[in-house]
């Protein structure tokens, strides 16, 4: 549900697309009865549009009410009254609409005809990789992120991150907190897949190092060192690269904070710098 959460904060953000103090149900008021896409051409032979747009060729032909009211149940014709305002059940509940919606779209957004994808992906029959899918500079490329660029020690697995697939992986076997030596030459604990990206400064933001609202760690790693969360997951010290089968124990020295989940690589030309 964090693509739904997520969905809510720019359409209420005054420095974004509306303006401060804004309500939900006030935005839903507005677009209720708008048409979706007014002022944009859209394709006949788009997938998902082409069906709906308006024989100007600008917009779609159903109003946002409209098809809301196809993907959900029918609304309640009641009003609501909502702070000396009446709404209809489906302004009211716009940001429901809204944040399902953007989630449900998001789901489908699914990087997998990439070029990788088809050098990664063998011949009917065969588990020898399509060569001729990359150009000979990307097979160049592949080569340093695959050996003396070390990138696969971060950036694993098909999302390209080690805080995706891999980490669900190693979920199974108790490998989600990891050792490793810092430039110093000490051990210490850190959750897999999550490294210190120098975005921020330390005192700016912690991330894994932060605590929850009930004051537990958010880390893995210090939640193994403490014992607290133990039905969530387990971590098996047999896996732990530096010092396997030593038991982590509330000394064990951590690295957690700074620490932020690995970014995926997919569709990384498209996303800036």
């Amino acid at each position: 549900m964090s693509l739904a959460s997520q969905a809510f904060t720019p359409a209420l953000n005054g420095s974004k697309m509306s303006r401060n103090g804004r309500t939900w149900s006030e935005v839903g008021r507005r677009l209720a009865a708008a048409t979706p896409l007014a002022r944009q051409s859209v394709l006949p032979s788009d997938s998902v549009h082409g069906s709906y747009v308006t024989v100007s060729g600008k917009g779609l032909n159903n109003t946002y009410t409209q098809l809301i009211q196809a993907a959900f149940q029918d609304d309640s014709p009641s009003p609501i009254n909502l702070g000396g305002r009446n709404y209809t059940q489906l302004q009211a509940n716009f940001s429901l609409f809204f944040g399902l919606a953007v989630q449900l779209y998001q789901a489908t957004l699914v990087s997998d005809q990439a070029p990788i994808d088809n050098y990664l992906a063998p011949y009917p029959s065969t588990t020898v990789a399509n060569a001729s899918a990359l150009s000979p500079k990307a097979l160049t490329g592949l080569n340093v992120f695959t050996g003396k660029g070390r990138c696969l020690t971060c950036h694993h697995g098909p999302q390209l991150s080690n805080a995706a697939t891999p980490a669900r992986e190693a979920a199974a076997i108790g490998e989600l907190v990891s050792f490793m030596r810092n430039r110093n030459g000490e051990s210490v604990a850190y959750d897999l897949g999550y490294y210190n990206l120098g975005v921020r400064p330390t005192t700016e933001d912690l991330g894994t190092g932060g605590i929850d609202p009930l004051g537990n760690p958010l880390s893995l790693a210090r939640q193994a060192k403490s014992g607290v969360r133990k039905d969530v997951f387990t971590t098996d010290a047999c896996t732990l690269e530096v010092t396997p089968c030593v038991p982590l124990t509330p000394t064990t020295r951590d690295g957690t904070d700074r620490l932020f989940e690995t970014p995926s690589l997919r569709n990384v030309s498209l996303t800036g710098p």
